[in-house]
């Protein structure tokens, strides 16, 4: 777990880099890439054990929440480092995801299997790189619940987790909200395909973050509790 002086220094790094992308010095994507490669080195003591594999995706299901700069650095990434082929198809699954979602409640979404639109055929992550906060915390030390919640999204059964490596992932991610609230901009989470595609085709979506604004009005399923 960070103490409270290396909490701290990780604010202090993620708002430098906000405050870059708010002034349009740089884009979303190095700041949250470095802020991921922070985060991958701090938890990487605690990552023996796990049952995450690559090609198991039974979590790339899930409902998923996203920060506005985790959207921001999804949506440039599949634009600028993605090839056509993949951009295409991930861009064609986010509007059938939302066309999929768009009369559910939050408790009807999480309550059904909806395939992450950058969940390849094969099994992987096309942006992997850029996989947002909410999938790096989360893990399983044991692969049967996942498949049972899997096949069952309404069963009650918990994944069983690492505590030390959760709650490193979780400093992480509220050093980040911190960065924002210092800031004033927009912090909530959005859910995460609606995000992306208006990041992805609404040019204001930038500037009212910056501006503590809504960054993404279309989206109705957000959340304004950090953690």
């Amino acid at each position: 777990m960070l103490n409270p002086t290396e909490i701290n220094r990780e604010v202090q790094q993620v708002l430098r880099g906000f405050t870059q992308m708010a002034a349009g010095r740089v884009s979303s994507l190095p700041v949250v890439i470095q802020f991921y490669q922070r985060m991958e080195v701090a938890m990487a003591p605690y990552t023996g054990g796990l049952a995450c594999n690559s090609g198991c995706s039974y979590c790339c299901h899930y409902h998923v929440y996203v920060t506005a700069p985790e959207a921001f650095a999804l949506a440039e990434y599949t634009r600028t480092r993605m090839s056509e082929l993949d951009r295409k198809a991930v861009v064609a699954r986010m509007a059938g995801n939302i066309e999929i979602t768009k009369e559910l409640t939050v408790a009807e979404h999480i309550n059904i299997n909806v395939r992450c639109a950058f969940l390849s055929d094969s099994g992987t992550c096309l942006a992997y790189e850029v996989r947002p906060g909410a999938c790096r915390r989360h893990h399983a030390v044991d692969v049967a619940p996942c498949q049972v919640t899997f096949h069952d999204p309404s069963s009650t059964m918990q994944i069983s987790k690492r505590a030390d490596l959760t709650s490193m992932a979780e400093a992480f991610m509220r050093a980040a909200y911190a960065a924002q609230h210092q800031l004033k901009v927009d912090d909530a989470r959005y859910e995460l395909t609606g995000a992306v595609y208006e990041a992805m085709t609404n040019k204001a979506s930038l500037k009212r973050w910056r501006d503590g604004k809504n960054s993404f009005p279309s989206v109705k399923d957000r959340d304004l509790r950090r953690s």
